[in-house]
């Protein structure tokens, strides 16, 4: 495969493997995290064609479902199996519309109850993705066998896809902003000391019984005199954390290469940190999935290591 400028990185094998297999543990973790309830509140998305309750949590119990579980739980150990199996680099075409399906479900049922959080947004598209592709490929080998694709190729195309979905979920989010409020998005951020001081003070109100260790470690971690700063010129903010619009707009110079997914990969990673404390919103799945295709921690520790070993013997 030709590597370039916007054109997808030639991966060496060990690296898609290894990538396989930490998408696998993101899924899993992913989805034993999401928070479901009884019942769907609001009829949306799979809810509209069937009861989104079939995917609700409730914990082990005893003669129900196959061997004493609930339906949640084997959910659980069926999408652990389907990302085992994906991991190892066979039946991708099989496991993944099924994980797929699981785990959309599931999210659903979250978002159904009026959450306003979309931090499982990018892992659900990127399973949508990777699922059609499979699928699409298994297709393809069947119906044109004499030009069937290898194995070792449709998992090429895999990283260059993810940072596709990904770039494209952060454009989305920007151009959302931009629609919404306009460049009053970035005005706004003369605000974020507020909200800085609130999210450190939260386990505070919450608890009542006394200040905690740690409210929040990046306001608590900055200090006293850049926290007066920012109280005492708000203006301040947005040109220094007002960038974050500008790094999901941009988001798509990812696929410009290597170097470039790793920039945007770590920036965006930070940025994720700062909303994080800022608005107690965490992000996860997309600090994963970050790490994993556009970082590419296991290739730049590699390469490391080479050039350290030439340089020093």
């Amino acid at each position: 495969m030709k590597s370039g400028w916007f054109r997808p990185v030639s991966y060496a094998g060990w690296e898609i493997a290894w990538m396989r297999v930490f998408l696998a543990i993101a899924v899993y973790l992913a989805f034993g995290k999401i928070q479901t309830f009884p019942a769907a509140e609001v009829e949306i998305g799979l809810g509209r064609w069937m009861n989104l309750s079939l995917f609700h949590q409730p914990g082990w119990g005893l003669g129900k479902g196959v061997l004493g579980l609930l339906p949640r739980n084997l959910f659980q150990i069926i999408v652990l199996i389907g990302m085992l199996v994906y991991a190892s680099g066979r039946l991708g075409w099989l496991v993944l519309p099924v994980v797929t399906f699981l785990f959309i479900g599931t999210a659903t049922l979250n978002t159904s109850q009026g959450s306003i959080q979309h931090h499982l947004q990018a892992g659900a598209m990127l399973l949508v993705v990777l699922s059609l592709w499979y699928v699409g490929c298994a297709i393809w080998n069947k119906t044109v066998p004499l030009r069937a694709l290898s194995l070792e190729k449709v998992h090429r195309f895999v990283p260059f896809f993810a940072i596709q979905v990904l770039a494209a979920t952060y454009v989305v989010a920007g151009i959302s902003k931009l629609e919404k409020s306009g460049i009053g998005w970035i005005a706004d951020t003369r605000f974020a000391p507020v909200a800085l001081r609130k999210t450190a003070d939260q386990h505070f109100f919450s608890v009542t019984d006394h200040l905690p260790e740690r409210a929040s470690g990046l306001f608590d971690g900055l200090p006293v005199l850049v926290r007066g700063f920012f109280l005492e010129c708000p203006w301040a903010a947005g040109p220094l954390l007002g960038p974050g619009l500008f790094l999901e707009l941009f988001a798509f110079l990812a696929l410009a290469g290597r170097r470039a997914a790793l920039v945007v990969g770590l920036l965006i990673i930070g940025f994720h940190y700062a909303v994080s404390e800022v608005m107690n919103l965490r992000f996860e799945m997309n600090t994963h999935l970050l790490l994993i295709f556009m970082v590419n921690v296991p290739f730049w520790v590699g390469l490391g290591w080479r050039k350290g070993v030439a340089r020093f013997g």
